[in-house]
């Protein structure tokens, strides 16, 4: 990007938007995150039912997260 004479003013994680989670949806991650928590599924769900909680759970794996092959979006400004 700095090649280009770009800056890179965001960065959107790999679960910090849509764009990079598609084409899965909220409803389908939390089903997900709950489902790995095993016997406490039924508990994950409930606790994860908030918006403001799956996104901030969200937030949080989608720093931790680097895997590779993980999406990462970039907003650019010119210099």
């Amino acid at each position: 990007f700095t090649d280009a004479g770009l800056v890179i003013e965001k960065e959107i994680g790999p679960l910090d938007s849509v764009i990079n989670y598609a084409p899965y949806t909220k409803v389908s991650i939390r089903h997900e995150l709950a489902r790995r928590f095993g016997p406490l599924a039924r508990v994950a769900k409930v606790a994860m039912a908030p918006d403001i909680i799956l996104e901030t759970v969200l937030k949080i794996t989608s720093r931790i997260d680097r895997r590779p092959g993980r999406l990462v979006s970039f907003v650019c400004g010119k210099r």
